[in-house]
């Protein structure tokens, strides 16, 4: 049977190997070791960025649905785009959009068909020196943004849709770089072809309360699990 979890770090050490020990990445020279949440250890990325963990040989042409899973601590309000994950091999964002007073947080994924579609843009409650979980979810049509286990925004294409899966790209990027690098500590990072069930029950639900009403393809909202953070 197939890993349903392509890759899945946590940072200890510079030298890395995802939960398989098949995808290893080894952390930019500036990057440190540091306290994570409860008795966990993160990455603090510094000048130079995030890292880029090789997924050339990962089939995902047949990936239908997925779930990103990251934990992150911004280190201060700051007024632009810092980037948390992206690929284009398997096309999605998860970002944050920073206009000095509130953080915004942003999914996106990209289909075949149609494009880039997007979560809606507002202020999801980051705060700086707290730590965050933030789940991302696409299960065919619909694009799911969770923080802290609260679903706080989605976003639908309205139909069944295939990813853009580009085949020549080979990596995921995780922590930006350049002028959209992050600036704080991740804890941890995974990537799954599975969607957990609590999580996909609670899409799920939203999909329910809002069938058969007249809704735009992006929305806040608010239904919730109970946080570990």
């Amino acid at each position: 049977m197939e890993n349903p979890i392509i890759i899945e770090y946590t940072f200890d050490d510079k030298v890395i190997n995802d939960a398989e020990g098949v995808y290893p990445i080894i952390l930019p020279l500036d990057a440190k070791i540091a306290s994570g949440p409860r008795s966990s250890k993160s990455i603090y990325l510094g000048p130079s960025g995030g890292f880029q963990a090789d997924i050339s040989k990962v089939p995902c042409s047949n990936i239908t649905k997925f779930h990103i899973n990251i934990v992150f601590n911004l280190n201060e309000e700051f007024q632009g785009r810092q980037v948390l994950a992206e690929s284009k091999k398997l096309p999605f964002t998860l970002e944050l959009i920073g206009d000095a007073s509130s953080v915004k947080l942003i999914g996106s994924v990209r289909s075949a068909a149609i494009g880039w579609g997007s979560t809606e843009a507002w202020n999801s409650g980051i705060r700086h020196g707290i730590w965050h979980s933030s789940d991302l979810i696409f299960d065919g049509d619909t694009l799911t943004l969770f923080l802290d286990r609260r679903v706080v925004s989605y976003y639908s294409f309205g139909t069944v849709v295939q990813l853009e899966i580009n085949t020549l790209a080979r990596t995921v990027l995780i922590g930006g770089y350049g002028s959209t690098a992050f600036n704080g500590r991740i804890a941890s990072f995974k990537l799954s072809r599975e969607i957990p069930n609590n999580l996909q029950a609670l899409a799920n639900h939203l999909n329910t309360t809002l069938n058969g009403t007249s809704r735009p393809n992006s929305k806040r909202c608010g239904t919730s699990l109970t946080s570990d953070f």
